[in-house]
């Protein structure tokens, strides 16, 4: 056993020696770093043992042996054939030669064989194997006509011959197993050595840790891929539906009204669950993570500070537009679907039709009792301006949403925050849509903001994975930081952009309540849930 870790010491020296030289990339580098790892491991050496050290290094004892072998050769050969062996080899030359005149392709090499053995020294009979050639063996053929070359180096036809054995070598060789760079993969898997190696790396805790990390991130990027494409198909459906449906009976507008303000309160509860119950808890916790790297502590409530200044931030962002504006806003606010603009709260029975006629429809008309009519000042409060001060607004909103689903490495809160922001942005989207539709905007310029305006939130969701790819501590700064941000976007969407403009409609009060505990409820639940 001892002689046995020697050589397991040598060898780890060796590769030790081979990283040192630089003359390796960072991939065998890695690699061999994995190699040694699994040497050490399964015979229980480290290169710090220099007691196991021998006199000569590795490549030292390979060189004194394959000179010891080549030596040995020559010993062999040195002998000089005798008179009777010497005429013996030439007749079975000729025999051979006969052989290959009648296309005898395997006698002729056994003939040739024979002869090499009672004379090594004489490179015609090597050349004149031939036949190996014409029985397709041509790394055989190869090696005969090397050795001819040894004997007479400046002979050109064996050279001519090499050069045609090795093109037709090339030709004839099938293509790798595997098909990758030339790599025999059948032959590596049938290799005991190499599965032996391979078995003591799987087994490596090490080696199984790093798998398992991958394996997770692997899961969590494709979920967050899904995510992606699952809230752009929302919102895009979202918008593009409104722009289609240009006109509806006014029983259908109030019933989906109503639907879509229940769905709105349902998001907000779902909202105040994602803020409180998912964001700010995993923004302590990596605030907590990141003080321990830093290895020191606080008392301070870094995580709320980070929640109010994303807050105050979103804020800025949505008065920015709105002095740009100059008018009463909200791009999920329900007065997008009142085309007379009635207050909320007001107890007028004067409600407009759901959406005015775009540019080019036909003319449509609805009884004035109770109903009201169409006018050309409706079309005015839909303006340009007001239409892209929304879609600025929604485009800012969503990019800090895709943010905190991007930075989410947990996969419950990604779920968690994945129904939030699909419930949400679909919502929003709508309202984006009917402000489209009721602006005469076409079809084509309608599919363009849509599809603008809906890659808001993938872009957000590609920043944050790519933010994840900076290591260790910056990583985690930037993460918790921008998690924080994220988390003041839905305090404000929350309290401003929902609750404060469906709480005050008069419409359906309780029952808004009602499915605001129901949406924050089915959110902390999740939690029981194991994903």
């Amino acid at each position: 056993m001892a002689d046995t870790k020697r050589l397991a010491f040598s060898i780890i020296q060796f590769l030790h020696d081979q990283m040192s030289s630089g003359s390796l990339s960072s991939d065998a580098q890695e690699s061999l770093e994995v190699a040694i790892q699994c040497l050490e491991t399964a015979f229980g050496v480290s290169v710090e043992d220099q007691s196991l050290a021998v006199s000569q290094s590795l490549p030292e004892i390979f060189a004194s042996a394959t000179k010891q072998t080549r030596q040995e050769k020559t010993n062999s050969s040195s002998a000089s054939p005798s008179e009777e062996q010497l005429a013996e080899a030439e007749r079975l030359k000729t025999d051979g030669n006969d052989q290959m005149k009648v296309e005898n392709f395997s006698a002729a090499v056994e003939f040739y064989s024979k002869a090499i053995q009672l004379n090594p020294q004489n490179a015609v009979y090597f050349c004149n194997r031939l036949a190996l050639a014409s029985l397709n063996k041509y790394s055989e053929a190869v090696s005969y006509y090397k050795k001819a070359l040894e004997l007479d180096p400046d002979n050109d036809t064996y050279k001519a011959n090499l050069q045609i054995a090795e093109q037709k070598m090339k030709e004839a060789q099938p293509s790798p197993a595997g098909g990758l760079g030339g790599v025999d993969l059948a032959g590596l898997l049938s290799n005991p050595g190499f599965m032996n190696m391979a078995s003591n790396l799987m087994n490596n805790p090490q080696v199984q840790q790093l798998i398992t990390a991958l394996l997770l991130r692997m899961e969590i990027a494709v979920a967050k891929i899904l995510c992606l494409l699952g809230v752009f198909a929302l919102m895009l459906g979202g918008i593009l539906i409104p722009v289609r449906v240009m006109l509806m009976e006014y029983d259908k507008v109030t019933r989906y009204r109503r639907v879509v303000a229940l769905s709105n309160c349902f998001g907000g509860g779902v909202f105040l669950a994602t803020c409180f119950n998912a964001l700010l808890p995993a923004v302590r916790a990596k605030v907590d993570d990141v003080l321990k790297s830093l290895q020191t502590s606080n008392q301070y409530p870094l995580a709320e500070t980070m929640m109010m200044i994303g807050f105050f931030l979103t804020v800025f962002v949505e008065q920015a537009v709105l002095t740009f504006r100059k008018e009463k806003p909200s791009f999920i606010d329900l007065e997008t679907f009142n085309a007379g603009g009635s207050t909320a709260g007001s107890d007028s029975e004067n409600d407009a039709p759901f959406i005015a006629p775009a540019r080019g429809s036909r003319d449509h008309h609805f009884h004035s009792h109770h109903h009201g009519h169409f006018n050309v000042s409706e079309l005015t409060q839909a303006g340009p301006l007001r239409l892209a001060s929304l879609v600025v607004a929604l485009s800012a909103h969503s990019v800090f949403e895709g943010l905190a689903l991007g930075l989410q490495e947990d996969g419950a809160k990604l779920g968690t925050l994945f129904i939030g922001v699909a419930i949400h942005e679909t919502l929003a989207a709508v309202a984006l849509g009917v402000n489209i539709a009721k602006a005469g905007v076409s079809l084509r310029d309608a599919s363009k903001l849509a599809v603008t305006v809906s890659l808001m939130i993938p872009l957000g969701i590609g920043i944050g994975m790519g933010i994840q790819t900076v290591q260790h501590l910056a990583e985690s700064i930037l993460s918790v930081v921008l998690q924080g941000l994220a988390a003041g976007t839905f305090l404000f969407i929350t309290f401003f952009e929902i609750l404060s403009r469906e709480l005050e409609d008069k419409h359906d009060r309780l029952l808004k309540v009602l499915f605001l505990a129901l949406g924050y409820s089915v959110l902390a639940g999740l939690v029981f849930i194991k994903w």
